[in-house]
């Protein structure tokens, strides 16, 4: 075999190494730091909760007003696009307030921050995404 230049393999040693203790096992801890860019994200965008309601959110609320509970005085649907109305619809269903819609909105911007993060380290690294989406969580005022 060795003319051939294949070399025998190695014979399995009779004794196995012996196992020391296993080392702890580590916490993940970028799981558990975006968990807290999310929470602290939505925990931002949930301040101005009392605030008015201008023209273009008032316009959403009407129009998921109109998908879940069948109102029609006032409707866009035709003009604008339906997912933040589906989405607020859906929220209605749970708990008919405008503060569910607020509340909906401050979860997705934190998620919002999250896929920042995701985009963010793909494209240019763990550090630039991590800046990217703590600028962005904590950021007041950013679509609310």
């Amino acid at each position: 075999m060795e003319q051939l230049g294949l070399k025998r393999a190695p014979e399995a040693a009779s004794k196995a190494a012996p196992e020391g203790p296993k080392p702890k096992r580590a916490i993940a801890v970028e799981p558990l730091l975006l968990l807290v860019l999310v929470i602290a994200a939505s925990a931002v965008r949930l301040w101005p909760v009392w605030r008015v309601h201008y023209w273009d959110e008032a316009v959403y609320l009407q129009n998921a007003e109109v998908i879940c509970c069948a109102k029609a005085n006032y409707s866009e649907l035709d003009s604008r696009p339906p997912l933040l109305s589906i989405l607020y619809a859906g929220a209605f269903v749970l708990w008919h307030s405008p503060y569910a819609a607020s509340i909906l909105t401050a979860i997705l911007n934190g998620v919002g921050a999250l896929f920042l993060y995701l985009c963010g380290r793909m494209l240019f690294g763990r550090k630039t995404g991590a800046i990217a989406a703590v600028l962005f969580a904590s950021t007041l005022g950013t679509a609310c």
